[in-house]
């Protein structure tokens, strides 16, 4: 049970947009050199390892993780072909 107020709880279209925006930031981040050479002198991780477990973090394979509506956001996509 959760002690957290339903009223306070975000809505699934503010989540949706949440997950949507970092999804957004990891793909900027993955396109730019620059960005990546930023993160690597910010962290003490591996750049390439972590830009793909990022991808894996907000685009599981078992959608059925995603909430709400984003479990079918990829359905029927290129990108879902390319998984099969």
């Amino acid at each position: 049970m959760s002690d957290v107020d339903p009223d306070e709880r975000p809505s699934t279209r503010l989540v949706e947009q949440r997950i949507r925006n970092r999804i957004i930031e990891y793909l900027e981040l993955a396109a730019s050199f620059e960005a990546q050479r930023e993160y690597d002198r910010d962290t003490i991780a591996y750049v390439p390892h972590e830009v793909i477990e990022q991808w894996a973090d907000w685009n599981p394979v078992d959608q059925s993780r995603w909430p709400g509506r984003c479990s079918s956001c990829l359905r029927g996509s290129a990108f879902e072909t390319r998984l099969a």
